[in-house]
């Protein structure tokens, strides 16, 4: 399945300068598989060595980190000479042994002919004992769940995105690309963004094995915050964790310590919630008290909401069935509303908009704003076709902001709000990019 991060790796293998590269991620979210592709067709010579498989390789960083000696150890473990300027080595689960993640200093300052590539999970790195991560000597590249339009390309529809893309935003999708998208967009709700469990659906269609891996996969994280939480910290951690759903189906969202346990207090539970954000699990979207740049400067920071990487995993923890996502009843709208509200979130991270808040004022609230192209952009996000927008018309009227959208299951349609369906949202810079050119974007999607 193709990932977008691919044409990043390609950047970096280009770079005479390159440093180590380090690919961090949630759990199952794509690092090895991505790796393997994209050395194995850029690469006379693949070195992979998995860490936390093979434990007994720890050993061979525990002695000084000289990359000269190291490269000389895996060469002989694995039969074959390591050599510079063919070989590419790649260090997988590198959270599983410290010494390993210091080792990629070293390799920066010392051989930087040799192309070396990690992957480790945000929750291991971050926990990591034994290590001083090498700030400033290695390129990040932080691997997400797969976006929409990566799982609309991966469902074979790679033509209609190409399409789109190539437009510009200056011409209209056909009707019938609107029924796929839709339709298509339902079927991400249910299944997420997570590869292995995006590529069984799509290769047998079976909803219930796609809960199944889903239910799996939230016991692997539950796993994972006993191993890596220590003895004090772990009943917080999980008892934050276990909260988030019933959270999310309040009617404002907003996070409340005393929900999650009888009379705990932010000073208390913070740290836990921390713990989860940096591990990449979950996302801390704060209240903007107005849309002021920076907007860090207009932060309260003691006022937030949280929100899931995956929005599959979302759906699993909530307990939605998927017969509430292709016909809605309204038994589950505020889980619905949760969902939707998660899925423009994940997707405005993909298209890299940057301090993304919610701003509430009186008691309007728009779900977010965020910083994309240089604008504030103010979103307010529905699950259905509800085409109201009372709170984007108050922040509309108090800030007059260049573009503000409406984000529902309705169709395209240019004004103030641009009326932008949920399925489209990937194409939002193609319609900023028109209105940079002085032209208005009613060319349609």
């Amino acid at each position: 399945m193709y990932r977008e991060a691919y044409a990043e790796l390609a950047e970096w293998k280009e770079d005479p300068n390159r440093s180590p590269l380090m690919m961090t991620g949630v759990r199952q979210c794509g690092k090895t598989y991505l790796l393997k592709k994209f050395t194995e067709e850029n690469f006379e010579d693949v070195a992979y060595f998995d860490l936390e498989r093979e434990s007994s390789l720890s050993s061979v960083f525990d002695d000084d980190l000289d990359p000269r000696r190291i490269i000389a150890e895996l060469g002989a473990i694995r039969g074959k000479r390591i050599t510079p300027g063919e070989t590419v080595l790649i260090l997988d689960e590198i959270q599983s042994c410290g010494r390993a993640i210091t080792s990629l200093k070293y390799f920066d300052q010392d051989m930087r002919e040799l192309a070396v590539m990690a992957a480790g999970s945000l929750l291991g790195v971050y926990m990591s004992k034994g290590s001083s991560y090498p700030v400033g000597k290695i390129r990040t590249v932080d691997l997400r769940p797969m976006s929409f339009r990566e799982f609309f390309r991966a469902a074979g529809h790679g033509k209609i995105i190409d399409a789109a893309m190539e437009s510009g935003g200056k011409t209209s999708i056909p009707k019938s690309f609107e029924t796929i998208l839709e339709s298509q967009l339902k079927t991400y709700m249910m299944v997420g963004g997570m590869p292995r469990i995006v590529k069984e659906y799509l290769a047998n269609g079976d909803l219930s094995k796609t809960d199944r891996l889903q239910r799996q996969l939230v016991r692997d994280y539950e796993s994972d915050i006993l191993r890596h939480a220590s003895g004090s910290e772990f009943a917080n951690v999980a008892q934050v964790w276990d909260s988030i759903p019933a959270q999310l189906s309040k009617e404002n969202r907003k996070f409340i310590f005393g929900h999650v346990k009888k009379g705990a207090r932010a000073k208390d539970l913070e740290a836990s919630l921390n713990w989860l954000t940096s591990a990449g699990i979950a996302h801390k979207i704060r209240l903007a008290k107005r849309p002021g740049l920076p907007l860090s400067f207009f932060t309260d920071d003691s006022y937030y909401k949280i929100y899931l990487s995956d929005v599959g995993i979302l759906r699993a923890l909530c307990d939605v069935p998927f017969s509430e996502i292709l016909n809605p009843s309204g038994r589950y709208a505020l889980q619905m509303g949760a969902m939707a509200e998660n899925f423009v979130l994940n997707e405005l991270t993909d298209l890299g908009a940057s301090e993304i808040r919610f701003w509430r004022g009186g008691t309007s609230e728009v779900d977010f704003i965020a910083l994309l192209d240089g604008r504030v952009v103010p979103f307010e996000v529905h699950s259905g076709k509800d085409g109201r927008y009372g709170s984007l018309r108050a922040y509309m009227e108090k800030y007059e902001p260049e573009i503000a959208v409406l984000t529902t299951m309705n169709p395209y349609a240019a004004g103030r709000p641009l009326k932008l369906p949920l399925y489209a949202i990937w194409l939002l810079r193609k319609i900023l990019s028109r209105s940079e050119e002085g032209l208005p974007p009613d060319g349609g999607i």
